[in-house]
């Protein structure tokens, strides 16, 4: 899909292995699959079959039932995002916080996910690092402005698909980043919304810079980027450093 779809899907790959994906792949395989059927779902979207689209979603939920949480995506894939979304964005992040501490017990009531409410998940290393949050939050900034004031309004209709369910990712992956710090199962939700934002990203840089004549301060931001992906892998946990095989280890 990311080749079929990236108009560098070199640049693809480099976004889907610096941003874990590949490290979550290899550690939690159900889920992993079910996200195979998610770029399905994401390719057929982008193709205009919704039909398609949606049987490739059930495909995804019986593999693992976290690809649930992509449907208001998939709903919303032909429904152009405005720029109060950044607003609705906040008030999403003070509702998480007011309820916050109420979602370990709202999640204890299903017995078989006890385990990831208690504390001991809830340390450096196994919680979205906030440089995460904060990415994604410059992207919904970045996404609303491109979309609303530079795309032009005979876009091809796939391509529009990608570019509206990529900026309502980005919203969803900073309200799960917030959640994240009351139960830490639900940092793999993100998972489920980098997907399109692993297809798209790319396709801006290239478009907007990488294809172009590539200055100085350019180079700095290319550098910059992978440097910012590279951090949280790498860095101590003490810094918010993930590491992806501590993730679920108890």
């Amino acid at each position: 899909v990311i080749y079929k779809i990236s108009s560098f899907p070199a640049l693809g790959y480099i976004f889907y292995f610096l941003s874990t994906m590949y490290y979550f792949d290899i550690t939690a395989m159900r889920q992993s699959l079910s996200l195979a059927f998610l770029f399905l779902v994401i390719y057929a979207l982008y193709e205009g079959r919704e039909i398609k689209a949606l049987a490739f979603l059930f495909c995804a939920v019986m593999f693992h039932m976290t690809a649930l949480i992509f449907l208001p995506v998939y709903l919303l894939a032909k429904v152009k995002p405005k720029k109060n979304l950044l607003v609705y964005t906040v008030f999403g992040i003070a509702a998480v916080m007011v309820v916050g501490r109420l979602l370990p017990k709202l999640f204890t009531l299903i017995s078989k996910y006890n385990g990831y409410a208690s504390s001991s998940y809830l340390t450096s290393g196994k919680m979205m690092p906030f440089i995460q949050i904060v990415f994604f939050g410059a992207l919904l900034i970045i996404f609303l402005h491109y979309i609303g004031d530079v795309l032009p309004e005979d876009l091809e209709s796939g391509t529009r698909r990608l570019w509206n369910m990529a900026t309502y990712s980005c919203a969803f992956m900073v309200l799960v980043g917030c959640s994240v710090f009351y139960v830490n199962v639900f940092y793999r939700f993100m998972y489920i919304f980098l997907p399109v934002v692993c297809l798209i990203f790319p396709n801006f840089l290239w478009e907007n810079y990488i294809n172009k004549t590539i200055s100085n301060h350019s180079v700095i931001c290319y550098v910059a980027i992978l440097i910012f992906f590279l951090s949280f892998l790498f860095v101590p946990d003490t810094w918010f450093g993930l590491n992806p095989y501590l993730l679920y280890q108890k």
